[in-house]
């Protein structure tokens, strides 16, 4: 693909740990970012809660930044 894009929305996957209150595998946080860095895409900043969801697992609540513009 020629030129510059935009990849933008939930991914579904954070960068690292501390993008979210979960205790994550280190393989799924980091094969996301490695597509990334394949790509070529730079993570863009946004404005606004750091964590873009929230939700509940096990009666806690869970908070992580799964919304993003790539």
């Amino acid at each position: 693909m020629a030129g510059p894009w935009l990849a933008l929305g939930d991914f579904n996957s954070v960068m690292g740990a501390h993008e979210t209150t979960v205790v994550l595998k280190c393989q799924s946080y980091e094969d996301f970012r490695a597509g990334v860095t394949i790509c070529n895409l730079t993570d863009l900043d946004s404005q606004g809660p750091f964590h873009t969801w929230r939700g509940f697992r096990r009666g806690k609540i869970v908070m992580s930044l799964l919304d993003r513009a790539l």
